[in-house]
């Protein structure tokens, strides 16, 4: 134990002096990061996510930046069985349904301690853009009479191999089966982001980049709101003292 102790702080004593005091961000410097990590928001099952992002420093303290996100996930499907026009007579079932998100956003980042020797830089950050949602099809059953979701399978209600209708639910008397398809679907809506963070250069020009970032946007007419954790690695590229 001691001895890997020893070990460490040698390492230490020789991998930080390595690192220049000028380690960070450059005036008009390139910052190129990709991102690793996990969303979670309303409706949706948390799951993880990848991305991008480019930067340009106007100066040490302040980057532009543009960043590409995707996340993979599930959200929960609410629907109603049964006859239309009694309403009380009607089953409530949800399913989770496939879902894909991809986010692009424009915005601005604010670093902090730049001008002292600190390897570790905080930063917060500020962002708008665009959110893609698309939505997976599928099919659901539900059976009327016990009011169990996947109780029975689509097919009890194709007598000929067939769906009556491909594009809406409907109800076979003879059955008691309720079968609705959701067709694949996809919307665009306006995204904010805020974001707080920090980065620990290991090398004059290469850091790990670290934070969490608040979403929220308004695919399918509904507000939604997401929460990421991220981990990273950034690479800066040209700049002038």
């Amino acid at each position: 134990m001691r001895r890997s102790v020893l070990i460490l702080a040698v390492a230490a004593a020789v991998i930080c002096p390595a690192i220049p005091a000028t380690a960070g961000l450059l005036e008009k410097s390139f910052e190129i990061s990709a991102f690793g990590g996990v969303q979670s928001g309303n409706a949706v099952a948390s799951d993880s996510s990848f991305g991008l992002r480019f930067a340009y420093a106007l100066s040490p303290k302040i980057e532009i930046e543009a960043a590409y996100d995707h996340f993979d996930t599930t959200r929960s499907v609410t629907g109603f069985a049964g006859d239309p026009s009694s309403p009380t007579q009607q089953i409530e079932f949800s399913r989770e349904n496939p879902t894909e998100f991809t986010y692009y956003t424009i915005g601005l980042t604010a670093n902090f301690l730049t001008e002292t020797d600190h390897r570790t830089l905080p930063f917060i950050s500020v962002g708008l853009g665009s959110v893609v949602e698309s939505r997976d099809g599928s099919e659901f059953c539900i059976d009327l009479i016990t009011s169990l979701a996947n109780s029975v399978t689509c097919d009890d209600i194709r007598p000929d191999g067939r769906p009556v209708d491909p594009n809406a639910g409907i109800m076979n008397p003879s059955q008691e089966v309720f079968w609705q398809r959701n067709l694949e679907r996809e919307d665009t809506g306006t995204l904010l982001t805020f974001g707080a963070g920090a980065k620990s250069y290991f090398a004059e020009r290469i850091a790990a980049r670290y934070g969490v970032r608040y979403l929220h946007h308004d695919s399918f007419d509904s507000n939604q709101d997401v929460f990421e954790f991220s981990v990273g690695v950034s690479f800066i590229v040209g700049g002038r003292r």
